[in-house]
């Protein structure tokens, strides 16, 4: 049995390892299975291709790319049972089929069981074979296929706590002793003029050991309270520039600012504290409800809880707990649904009382009730705040005051949702592939 869940974890080591882990290499398997996930092209064009090294949290490649290449990982296995755990809830429309279009194709195994039987009948009815023979074969191959399996998930279940450890380990070799005069920063804070236009010029970002740029030549300039909207096929650069903007990414040459606030290594905390950030799988830690929204802001007290709670329309839902604020979440938020995770998890970025917000694919693997109520909150906050919102589901966008179309880490298109129907253009194929899919 494979797992592919909607974030799936690679190793630190080669595309190629990452798929077959102590499995036998079989290079025509291995190229058919890429070409069946729909990755085989993208590792062709990397100038190591299946040698290519991934970096330790996989940055180097896109959230789509990851994904297409945890399913090549699944197929190389030969399992009989796959599971996907919203394994193409972050994908573009066009990715998303053209995965699924391979599992389906991957059901042609069920005609080669078909043809054994259909074979081993004959030999029964010439006597060469006995018929408790015949029933034993698909028993003892799918025994064996499960057997080998179970050996690779080992590997991988070995692997991926060691690595996670040398990553927190690194870590904390890393962390710096911030003093109260670090976090306060009050030279920037004299400097900065208090207008939230938020300014990307000239912007260009390669990862390292790639050989191509993930963005190129970024330009946008963004007013405050404004709700825009980033989209495009999967690996177009969407995350990366979000990820960047909010200083995720150690650079110094980035040319961009928040008002006359310029981006540098030197002021990433004053910086930072303008942003928040929410994903597609935000995080609640083994605490209770009012501790997670706590985390967002040191030292924050009840009354900040709750106001940041009622801003993400969430403190409704919270008062119907058992214990109101003082419910256990639970580790992971178990306890609770995926609509209430995420709008905890946006009173934990409100409490921060940070200007823009950012929101990486964070409806992406909800239910569509969940979607609608996570939405409608959003859509409150435009009122007073920057929105950022990186998503695959069109319809959320249509009353964006901008829409940024990307496609292999470049802008293409921007408008609003009108002006970019009559264009006629990347955006219009993206709501054909949209509208197919449903």
């Amino acid at each position: 049995m494979s797992y592919v869940p909607q974030d799936s974890f690679l190793l630190p080591v080669s595309i190629g390892e990452n798929i077959i882990g102590n499995m036998a290499l079989d290079s025509k398997r291995l190229n058919q299975v890429c070409r069946d996930a729909g990755i085989l092209s993208f590792i062709k064009s990397l100038p190591q291709k299946f040698d290519t090294i991934l970096s330790e949290s996989s940055e180097n490649i896109s959230g789509g790319q990851r994904q297409r290449i945890a399913m090549a990982r699944a197929f190389y296995s030969d399992t009989p049972i796959i599971l996907l755990d919203e394994a193409t809830s972050a994908l573009d429309p066009i990715t998303e089929r053209a995965v699924l279009d391979s599992f389906y194709s991957s059901l042609k195994g069920l005609l080669t069981i078909s043809g054994v039987f259909a074979v081993g009948g004959i030999l029964v009815s010439m006597g060469e074979l006995s018929l408790s023979k015949l029933i034993m074969i698909p028993t003892m191959c799918q025994a064996l296929a499960i057997g080998m399996s179970s050996i690779g998930g080992a590997w991988a279940s070995m692997q991926a706590p060691l690595e996670a450890g040398k990553r927190v380990f690194n870590l904390v070799g890393d962390v710096k002793n911030f003093t109260d005069d670090d976090l306060k920063d009050e030279k920037v804070e004299q400097n900065w003029d208090g207008e939230y236009t938020l300014i990307i010029e000239d912007v260009n970002f390669t990862y390292r050991g790639a050989n191509s740029r993930a963005l190129e030549n970024i330009n946008l300039s963004i007013p405050e309270n404004k709700f825009v909207a980033f989209v495009g096929e999967s690996g177009s650069g969407k995350s990366t520039l979000l990820r960047l903007i909010v200083g995720l990414y150690e650079r110094d040459d980035l040319n961009i600012k928040l008002g006359n606030l310029k981006f540098s290594r030197d002021n990433i905390l004053e910086w930072r504290k303008h942003f928040a950030y929410v994903d597609q799988s935000s995080k609640l830690f083994d605490m209770t409800v009012g501790e997670n929204i706590a985390m967002g802001k040191i030292g924050a007290d009840f009354d900040e809880i709750v106001s940041a709670a009622k801003e993400a329309y969430a403190h409704d839902f919270i008062c119907k707990l058992e214990k109101s604020y003082d419910t256990p979440a639970h580790e992971k938020g178990a306890s609770l649904s995926g609509g209430q995770r995420q709008r905890i998890a946006i009173a934990r970025a409100l409490i921060r009382k940070a200007k823009v917000l950012i929101f990486d694919e964070a409806t992406s693997a909800l239910d569509a009730e969940s979607e609608r109520q996570v939405m409608a909150t959003i859509h409150e906050l435009r009122k007073d705040h920057t929105i950022l919102l990186i998503t695959h589901n069109l319809k959320n966008i249509v009353d964006a005051d901008l829409i940024v179309v990307m496609k292999e880490g470049r802008i293409v298109e921007t408008g609003t949702h009108e002006e970019l129907i009559q264009n006629n253009g990347v955006y219009v194929e993206l709501i054909s592939a949209s509208r197919s899919e449903s």
